[in-house]
């Protein structure tokens, strides 16, 4: 057990009063006295440390955001989240590359540049965390496996109108109980 320094001299007070309640002709005990003194600075000590004491136990709730196919002229926010957690994943398949998508992790961007998907189609390949691809005219955008401590906020920001076929957004976050 790990005592801070006040707890400590809590601890030390407490023994230095039990010793001076000893009486004088018994400060030369035998073995067995002092069994019994050591038995009883250890009850006094557990008495100081009991107490109601708060235990919290993080749980974990995974959450799906879903959004079904429509048009986005102006920017759209996928996500705002508060807390402790991860993204498992998030998907954005759309019918045009000509949008931005702005990704922020615990205040920081996770997307460079707030990029175009041209950009990320670049970059994807250097960081884990992204896949971007095109297929059969659609665009498509994977993010996966990134934790946060504070949150994230996700967005797309549309340069001409686009239709989004589906946005899916899946995460954990840390809730805690009594």
């Amino acid at each position: 057990m790990v005592m801070s320094v006040n707890a400590r001299k809590k601890v030390e007070e407490k023994i230095s009063d039990i010793v001076e309640k000893v009486p004088e002709s018994l400060k030369e005990a035998t073995v067995p006295y002092i069994i019994l003194l050591a038995e009883e600075i250890s009850r006094e000590m557990a008495e100081q440390f009991t107490g109601p004491f708060k235990v919290t136990v993080p749980s974990i709730k995974t959450e799906k955001v879903e959004y079904p196919s429509q048009v986005v002229s102006k920017m759209f926010k996928l996500a705002n989240v508060s807390g402790i957690g991860k993204i498992r994943e998030m998907i954005v398949d759309t019918d045009s590359a000509d949008y931005r998508i702005d990704l922020t992790v615990d205040g920081q961007d996770k997307l460079p540049f707030h990029s175009k998907i041209s950009d990320l189609m670049n970059v994807s390949p250097h960081l884990e965390y992204l896949d971007v691809f095109e297929e059969d005219g659609k665009f498509t955008i994977r993010v996966s496996n990134i934790n946060f401590v504070k949150g994230f906020q996700a967005y797309i920001s549309p340069i001409t109108q686009i239709t989004m076929n589906k946005a899916i957004i899946v995460y954990d976050i840390e809730s805690t109980s009594e």
